[in-house]
């Protein structure tokens, strides 16, 4: 499961812990720093903003649902659908902002779609290789 946070500044990068480098690396998603790549021992910020880059959305609602009997999916502890629709719109208009305000995105014409909140999603997907996925918007 990828949660997203919401962090205070954007552009403040992680630095290194240490002079060593581990083999395990990682990978860590967040709206303002959408990925944080490397090993261990030395993380790099690597933010939208500064690559530029889109961002592209999708409500997981779906996340939080346990598997019944004959398919079915009872969705408990999670919050009402009016909060969460509130929510996502929220993180869909500060990631818009912040993308707004910054001028290397709008010279690269970069934009942050959105999915809707409370849709059902179905994706099929048959592949006999390795499979990438390239979205363009």
């Amino acid at each position: 499961m990828i949660s997203l946070c919401l962090h205070a500044d954007l552009k403040r990068a992680r630095t290194c812990r240490a002079n060593k480098p581990s083999s395990r690396s990682s990978l860590v998603f967040s709206p303002h720093a959408l990925f944080v790549a490397g090993t261990s021992a030395c993380l790099h910020t690597v933010s939208v903003l500064d690559l530029p880059g889109s961002v592209l959305l999708v409500p997981q609602d779906s996340l939080v649902g346990e598997p019944l009997v004959n398919r079915r999916m009872q969705y408990k502890d999670r919050c009402e659908p009016w909060l969460g629709a509130q929510l996502f719109s929220s993180l869909v208009g500060a990631c818009r902002q912040l993308m707004s305000e910054s001028a290397k995105c709008t010279k690269e014409g970069m934009k942050v779609e959105h999915g809707a909140y409370g849709q059902k999603q179905e994706i099929s997907i048959r592949s006999l290789e390795p499979l990438s996925l390239l979205l363009e918007f």
